[in-house]
């Protein structure tokens, strides 16, 4: 082989090797719903629990869900989607960390205070933005990326403007008219009450409910392959 070729393909290589990127683990407690204006996969049950960050300024959509207290009852407490913007370096692998939520009051306070903490491998604090993400309507994945959408178009604590018009272009559907005013539209949060101890049971059988028609078969033909004899 020449070497001018054995070059060239070393060249062609390194041009193809990606560059480096900062990276975000979260915690199974936290369902991540969108990364820089994109839509995170998902399965039934949760959300890709790690994710790179290939922009310098990046920005979150996530909520809590965790059985918790309420009397002698356990409840899904689940939070409001949360809005989050932070910058981080190519080489920092970022975590969520969450303060304590046992009870059903933690989650009301949780809720008000969104004190969360975004931290680096080295246990260093990094600084963040964040803010409620008010949706109108069911919380699908059109209204969410509406809603994310009108919101980094705002003056928001949260938005990133550089975001607005490409996730618009991707969106490529009407913004309701009411969409701007959506930040002054209340929340509604979904309660479930788990009685009894079967709990895994009625999680399975709430997560199917949420799951669309395509999901749910999957599921149930996994279930199938692999039920217990």
């Amino acid at each position: 082989m020449k070497l001018s070729h054995l070059y060239a393909g070393m060249l062609a290589l390194s041009c193809a090797t990606p560059a480096l990127a900062a990276s975000l683990t979260v915690p199974t407690d936290v369902e991540l719903l969108m990364v820089d204006g994109q839509k995170v996969p998902s399965g039934l049950l949760k959300s890709t629990p790690h994710v790179n960050l290939p922009n310098e300024t990046s920005q979150i959509l996530f909520r809590v869900e965790k059985i918790v207290r309420s009397g002698s009852d356990q409840t899904l407490f689940t939070s409001a989607p949360i809005v989050a913007s932070f910058d981080a370096s190519a080489d920092q692998k970022l975590t969520i960390e969450l303060p304590k939520l046992n009870t059903d009051s933690d989650g009301k306070r949780f809720n008000q205070s969104l004190d969360f903490r975004l931290v680096d491998q080295n246990g260093k604090t990094v600084p963040y933005k964040s803010d409620v993400l008010a949706v109108d309507g069911l919380m699908s994945s059109r209204n969410i990326q509406e809603a994310l959408a009108t919101y980094n178009h705002s003056s928001s604590a949260a938005a990133v403007a550089n975001l607005a018009p490409a996730m618009t272009a991707t969106l490529a559907v009407p913004v309701a008219a009411g969409a701007a005013t959506a930040a002054n539209t209340a929340v509604t949060q979904q309660t479930v009450t788990l009685q009894g101890e079967n709990v895994p049971e009625q999680m399975l059988q709430y997560w199917f409910q949420q799951a669309d028609a395509k999901t749910q078969q999957r599921f149930m033909n996994w279930a199938k392959d692999h039920a217990r004899p």
